[in-house]
């Protein structure tokens, strides 16, 4: 079935009974790939926001422990720089942002 038909059936601008059998199966897969996209995409944030919460938890030590000895700190500091670094290139990788641009650029 060609994109412009599911979109109209998703959208409600054509019925479902004036579908065939091959085309209704064609507008279920395409629902199943958006729902696979979708649940990957949540994956993919929550895994970001326990990293962000741990990077805060960390931040939070950091500001600590610069109070209590402040020539440590700079090394601490640093070590964290780099972490952060690391993980938002494991981002890039990831796909993150083009599992949710492809969602958005779909839509319009």
């Amino acid at each position: 079935m060609e994109d412009d038909g599911i979109e109209a059936v998703l959208d409600g601008d054509e019925s479902v009974s004036d579908l065939d059998d091959e085309q209704i199966e064609a507008v279920l897969d395409d629902i199943d790939d958006a729902v696979a996209r979708i649940d990957a995409t949540i994956e993919s944030l929550n895994r970001h926001k326990r990293t962000l919460r741990e990077k805060a938890d960390e931040l939070r030590t950091f500001q600590k422990q610069r109070e209590l000895f402040p020539e440590d700190a700079v090394e601490s500091l640093d070590n964290l720089v780099d972490t952060v670094s690391t993980l938002e290139s494991e981002d890039d990788a990831d796909g993150a942002t083009s599992l949710i641009g492809d969602e958005t650029d779909r839509r319009e």
